[in-house]
């Protein structure tokens, strides 16, 4: 409803009974909005992940070394800077980058370099492997040629070295569009291998307005009486991005606060 088409197929981390119910309330009985609407909390997220948050498997599922290879669409082609930064600072951004892309769809593709600095909740996830790029690419089921000309074209414009995932090493391409900033390293030692990933909604940006209080506010600013809010719901605190855990700390303190605040409103009354 607000954030696009693009978004219908994207996975959910979250609770599958979390549909709004609480914005929804809220604004049922005047509360005011805030926040960024059209966007929200993602990350590269395996392909296979369930549809919807399941505790046991929720924190296995991200996929987030790309800066160590290169991420392609259904056509076999790079669409995004994968080392614009750490994993950490970009997730976000890759997130979304891959749900813009035909079918919502992206593959990250490695060679052995890569291989020994993978996280280790890759190897709960479905890898496709092949001796030659050409392979690979007829394994996937995308281009097979589309694919071996956009390593090509990367090789030409990267270089040699080793990786070194904690660094922003400053090796970029040259002359590549789109660029990719950091670790540029080419591929080229066989094997190569790629995971088919997509984009997973943590959480969602729009939501709530409250005050420093943790107070609900009405359309006139002012404070409905008895009502607060804390966490993901509250919208206003996060626009176009968040640092990481940033929602955990949020609710934290803001629900301590509205916490306190209902506990002293009920004990006045």
């Amino acid at each position: 409803e607000h954030m696009g088409a693009n978004w219908s197929g994207a996975k959910v981390r979250g609770s599958p009974h979390n549909t709004g119910d609480g914005h929804r309330a809220a604004a049922a009985i005047g509360a005011a909005v805030a926040g960024c609407w059209e966007d929200c909390h993602c990350t590269p997220i395996d392909a296979g992940a369930p549809a919807t948050g399941e505790l046991a498997v929720v924190n296995a599922m991200p996929r987030r070394a790309y800066p160590l290879g290169i991420t392609v669409n259904l056509d076999g082609r790079r669409f995004t800077d994968e080392g614009a930064g750490f994993a950490e600072q970009t997730f976000v951004d890759m997130g979304h980058a891959i749900l813009s892309q035909p079918g919502g769809i992206a593959y990250q593709v490695f060679d052995a370099k890569a291989l020994p600095h993978l996280e280790g909740r890759y190897g709960g996830s479905r890898r496709v492997e092949a001796d030659t790029v050409s392979e690979l690419g007829a394994k996937l089921d995308i281009d097979a040629d589309a694919l071996s000309r956009t390593v090509e074209e990367f090789n030409t414009a990267a270089n040699d070295g080793e990786y070194r995932p904690r660094a922003l090493d400053g090796l970029s391409t040259r002359g590549l569009n789109p660029p990719k900033s950091n670790w540029a390293i080419r591929l080229d030692s066989p094997p190569y291998f790629a995971h088919t990933v997509t984009g997973g909604i943590t959480y969602t940006y729009g939501g709530i307005r409250i005050d420093t209080g943790a107070r609900v506010l009405g359309a006139d600013d002012q404070p409905i009486p008895g009502l607060y809010a804390a966490g993901i719901i509250v919208g206003g605190i996060f626009v176009h991005g968040s640092l990481r855990a940033a929602g955990l700390m949020h609710g934290a303190v803001y629900g301590r606060i509205a916490g306190m605040g209902a506990a002293e409103g009920s004990r006045s009354r």
